[in-house]
């Protein structure tokens, strides 16, 4: 019974309590790196998030004030709540450099920020006056008229019915592709409210200052009141130098103006 009793109370062994002082060590070393390796990643990201907000600080600055600043002006701006004591800011003209200054912060490589100065032109942008417009509108002889060109010498497109169709078309393509000619008033009328012309219309037309008539031989050639031929009234005025038929094919606006009067055409560039 005596043998008994003493076994139950000889207690732990030095080979049990070796192996306990083991694994606790294990466990304790095991808990110290665990814990650097929290802190250590803790710092990281503290670091990277003060650098990141200085940059925005900076930049939000520049979008305020057109500037950028040093810490002092970013808390007096509001942007920064205090001066940080992980990154530094160095300003240069229109531009700035941030760097850890911690050991604490990874070394890494300082960041600039772009230059925002801008480069002023070496010479003024020329400047040019817009182009006066080829056609221009207004009163003839009381009649709606469209005028291409300027010169001493005016020259009067007219017709009526589908005269004054065919003039239309072929003053078109005049005034789409040739320059005006130096010198020269090129001027066509509006009939279309009248179905023929009178005596009275056409010494209102010649009145009004025209020199020349080129006549388009389409539709009505006739004077409503006296029945006389419409260039012949024309030619009475002006001279049969002066007045001239056109028509859709042959003898052409273009036609008479380079051949009957010898004026040159230039095309549009």
């Amino acid at each position: 019974m005596h043998l008994a009793s003493q076994r139950k109370d000889r207690g732990f062994t030095l080979v049990e309590l070796l192996v306990v002082i083991v694994v606790l060590g294990v466990l304790a070393t095991i808990t110290v790196f665990a814990v650097r390796g929290i802190s250590d990643r803790g710092q990281a990201s503290a670091c990277k998030a003060e650098w990141n907000t200085l940059q925005r600080a900076e930049e939000a600055h520049m979008a305020q004030f057109g500037v950028y600043t040093d810490e002092a002006g970013l808390v007096s701006a509001g942007l920064l709540r205090d001066s940080s004591d992980m990154v530094d800011i160095t300003l240069a003209v229109d531009n700035y450099t941030l760097a850890y200054t911690t050991p604490k912060c990874e070394t890494g490589t300082a960041i600039t920020a772009p230059d925002t100065t801008v480069a002023a032109p070496t010479t003024a942008p020329a400047t040019t006056a817009p182009p006066a417009p080829s056609v221009t509108f207004g009163p003839f002889a009381g009649m709606d008229a469209a005028f291409y060109g300027s010169g001493g010498t005016t020259v009067l497109v007219v017709g009526y019915g589908a005269g004054l169709t065919e003039a239309a078309s072929q003053w078109t393509n005049l005034v789409d592709n040739y320059e005006p000619i130096a010198g020269l008033r090129l001027v066509i009328v509006d009939t279309s409210p009248d179905a023929q012309t009178t005596t009275a219309a056409i010494n209102a037309l010649v009145s009004a200052g025209t020199d020349r008539v080129i006549w388009m031989n389409i539709g009505n050639h006739h004077t409503s009141d006296t029945g006389e031929h419409a260039i012949n009234v024309f030619s009475n005025q002006l001279g049969s130098n002066n007045a001239r038929y056109a028509d859709a094919s042959s003898h052409t606006l273009l036609s008479v103006l380079t051949n009957d009067f010898g004026y040159t055409l230039t095309p549009l560039p």
